[in-house]
């Protein structure tokens, strides 16, 4: 049996550019594995489009900009038809087995699309709502990791209104933290609206930006060190890479950094560090995998400080499939080439998928049903 697999991608993200990339990688080792690819691309503005020629696709990608010269035919969803799930507004409609979606940040990763889909009966790839939501929300995720003992960069949270109330102020931040302090939005990701401030003229200006992307932020901690990452794949038996290494060549790991110089940093698959510390590293993003209520796939980022303290940075659900993206890559140091890995997360969704649909949905009581 072929599956046909649905590749999601674009939304209402600033990540928008970088999902389409992914997605462009995800279709094509999905073709390499032998399925069938529906690609759906999601313009800025949340309007849904299938993509006829997967093929096509891979080698010129999608943008809102050239969907009517790229054939891009509208599309709607309809419930209740596995068969007939999408529906394109030129009356052709069809089903598919699997969605993979290469969505990154807002309505991406934090739960909106996949309780589209859970509704929708369909299987997909990664972490359910529950998960998404409260990994995509840094501060969120941070209680819950701390309260598991798993170790994470000390950090405040701040809201647009305390901010501006003076409510707290850098001074404050500094006194708990440190001078050196990193700013980012609470539910973003590709280091979007991230900043690192270190005195009190960066800070109103960097605070500002992120609340450009989100309602509240989170001050943390900078810590001095190594920046090492780990690749989980799994249901309810994950397993855990060897730890990667990103060799920054910025001040940070900017959006800059990552997507618009060529040697922003260096990636190391296999990262030089002490058996011991690999196997602590792994031990905790397993654990956080767990804790944080994620299925198929994450990577979990960590900083290993100078006096070798492990810090978790955060967790991330659908991470990057670009060509300089970790996750694959740490997985064909293991031996998993970059098609397996797709296949394996399709089969873990379906198998995750097989496991709810066993649930009772309707309760019949063992006594009477009369009212009370």
């Amino acid at each position: 049996m072929t599956y046909r697999i649905a590749v999601l991608c674009g939304g209402e993200s600033t990540e928008h550019e970088i999902s389409i990339i992914s997605a462009k990688n995800i279709t094509q080792a999905l073709l390499q594995g032998g399925y069938t690819v529906e690609v759906i691309y999601i313009t800025h503005r949340g309007r849904w489009y299938h993509v006829p020629n997967a093929r096509t696709f891979t080698e010129d990608g999608i943008s809102s900009a050239v969907l009517a010269e790229s054939g891009a035919v509208p599309l709607w969803l309809n419930p209740g038809q596995r068969d007939a799930t999408f529906h394109r507004e030129d009356g052709v409609a069809f089903g598919v087995d699997v969605v993979f979606p290469a969505l990154h940040g807002t309505h991406g990763e934090d739960g909106v699309p996949q309780g589209v889909l859970s509704a929708l009966g369909l299987p997909y790839v990664g972490a359910p709502v529950l998960g998404s939501a409260i990994a995509m929300h840094k501060g969120i995720a941070k209680i819950l990791l701390h309260a598991a003992q798993i170790p994470v960069v000390p950090w405040i949270e701040i809201t647009r209104q305390q901010f501006e109330s003076g409510e707290i102020t850098y001074e404050q931040a500094a006194r708990q933290l440190g001078a050196t302090l990193f700013i980012k939005p609470a539910q973003l990701g590709s280091s979007v609206g991230v900043h690192k401030v270190k005195s009190l003229a960066d800070w109103k200006r960097c605070v500002q930006d992120a609340f450009r992307y989100d309602t509240s932020i989170l001050v943390e901690a900078a810590i001095a060190g190594r920046e090492l990452e780990c690749a989980v794949l799994g249901n309810a038996l994950p397993k855990a890479t060897w730890p990667g290494e990103l060799v920054i060549h910025h001040e940070f790991y900017s959006y800059e950094a990552k997507y618009q110089d060529p040697n922003g940093a260096t990636i190391v698959t296999r990262a030089e560090i002490a058996p011991t510390v690999a196997a602590a590293i792994q031990a905790y993003a397993l654990k956080a995998f767990a804790v944080l209520q994620l299925k198929g796939l994450a990577r979990i980022d960590f900083f290993l400080s100078h006096t070798g303290d492990i810090y978790l940075n955060e967790a991330n659900t659908i991470p990057g499939f670009t060509a300089i993206s970790m996750y694959p890559k740490m997985w064909e140091a293991e031996g998993l080439p970059y098609v397996e890995l797709v296949n394996q997360l399709v089969t873990l969704a379906l198998a995750e998928h097989q496991a709810n649909t066993r649930l009772e949905r309707v309760y019949q009581a063992a006594v009477s049903t009369q009212r009370v």
